[in-house]
């Protein structure tokens, strides 16, 4: 080999050595910023379970507590209907009272309720009970109207400028608004 050969044998040796070099560096920052990757992916994994298990709890608690907020509802509406269904059937009661014990009943409306002059309306249904006769049994000086109120028992009161409604339906009412805790505390205890 000639001195020209060598030298070019020697560049190449020399570009291949640093080749080499070249590549053994390349293969070193591979070889770490994969294992940096790895250990950033094993951070982020066990921070992104320690987010799902959180948010898994958050949904698991949630969950639970709206269906406690449901259940809790559901109750609440059951008992609220048990509560319509015994004023309803008060209500009953008093539409099923026999005529004397109707009359009764009007005539204490009447005495405790009514004022002199008022004009006493009726239900159709109660025409032939409720008379003139059975209103001044009272002791108040009332008219019986000649109009009939769309009431489904009781009494409507007219007086000057004003109205007292004493039908079987407004006075279920305002016991119901009177009454409602009580009537709650003796069907549940509550």
């Amino acid at each position: 080999m000639d001195g020209k050969e060598k030298i070019i044998a020697r560049i190449l040796e020399d570009a291949d050595a640093k080749c080499q070099s070249i590549l053994d560096e390349a293969n070193k920052k591979a070889d770490a910023i994969s294992a940096q990757s790895q250990q950033t992916v094993a951070a982020e994994r066990v921070l992104l379970d320690q987010k799902l298990k959180a948010s898994a709890e958050t949904t698991l608690r949630n969950a639970l507590s709206n269906a406690k907020l449901e259940g809790r509802k559901y109750l609440l509406q059951q008992k609220q209907a048990l509560i319509d269904k015994a004023y309803d059937g008060a209500l009953d009661n008093l539409r099923q009272m026999s005529g004397k014990q109707y009359t009764a009943f009007v005539v204490k409306l009447l005495s405790k309720y009514a004022e002199d002059g008022e004009v006493v309306r009726i239900s159709k249904r109660d025409a032939n009970v409720i008379t003139q006769t059975v209103i001044e049994q009272s002791g108040k000086r009332l008219t019986l109207s000649k109009q009939y109120a769309d009431i489904d028992g009781g009494v409507l009161l007219e007086g000057d400028g004003y109205d007292k409604n004493l039908s079987l339906t407004a006075l279920v009412r305002y016991a119901r608004q009177n009454t409602d805790m009580s009537v709650a505390k003796i069907l549940f205890g509550e």
